[in-house]
């Protein structure tokens, strides 16, 4: 679980809102304007880091290996994020 409002407000400087959905508002070819208003009436973003770790609690996987996460290096805010 990521807090998207405290990425948000501290990576991005109060100047993102987190995304209600996998596509960006005018990510569609057609139909925008219906797309953006069904985007308005998505529940709000809301982290729940306890379900998460209980979740992971469950996991199988090991999670004493590192995780590699590849990102394009222009895009240098991914690396605030994730760290």
């Amino acid at each position: 679980a990521a807090d998207k409002n405290a990425i948000a407000s501290t990576v991005y400087e109060g100047t993102a809102v987190p995304a209600r959905s996998l596509l960006p508002d005018g990510g569609w070819s057609y139909g925008d304007e219906a797309f953006s208003a069904a985007r308005e009436e998505l529940p709000p973003v809301v982290a729940d880091v306890q379900k998460a770790k209980e979740i992971l609690a469950g996991a199988t996987a090991d999670l004493t290996e590192p995780i590699t996460i590849v990102y394009p290096s222009e895009r240098s805010f991914y690396a605030d994020i994730i760290s």
